[in-house]
């Protein structure tokens, strides 16, 4: 490419140009390639990295860069943070707190100045407060029956209790 410019008085030639080259740049929007519902244990202490949200964007250097925002009621703010590499680690200790399932919004965007691009994802956290969940004690059970017995009879009842309740 090549741009003159330059005032011309009459029968003047003009012989200042500068020389430049022009990089197209595509940009394309991130692409969320994960999971979008999450279960973490309520033994997490203060900082530790709950999951990670794996987006991608395929535009080189600086505009492939992603920028992550969280969006929540107060208890997901007030529980949860995100940083630029799409980890979202915990702020307090979920021991002190009743909630079961965080609904958040995440925005991923990139950096590009000419036409920022952007996605949104509805992310669920569970956290499992089952800590005493049920288990079987014996690994395997043999039943003999004789060949005259029913099919219709029950032949076998398995009882599950928590030890919570």
């Amino acid at each position: 490419m090549s741009i003159t410019a330059c005032y011309l008085e009459p029968n003047e030639v003009c012989s200042d140009s500068i020389r430049g080259t022009v990089n197209v740049v595509s940009n394309t929007c991130p692409r969320y390639v994960g999971d979008t519902e999450f279960t973490v244990s309520p033994t997490l202490t203060t900082g530790a990295r709950a999951f990670t949200l794996q987006v991608r964007d395929s535009d080189p250097g600086d505009l492939g860069e992603l920028e992550y925002q969280l969006i929540g009621d107060a208890f997901s703010l007030r529980d949860f943070s995100i940083n630029n590499q799409g980890e979202v680690r915990t702020r307090s200790s979920f021991a002190s707190s009743n909630v079961a399932v965080y609904n958040m919004q995440v925005i991923v965007s990139d950096q590009s100045a000419f036409r920022p691009c952007f996605i949104s994802l509805n992310v669920r956290v569970v956290i499992n407060r089952n800590t005493n969940a049920p288990r079987f004690t014996n690994t395997s059970v043999t039943i003999d029956l004789l060949e005259t017995y029913s099919v219709l009879n029950e032949i076998l009842t398995l009882r599950v209790c928590s030890r919570s309740h």
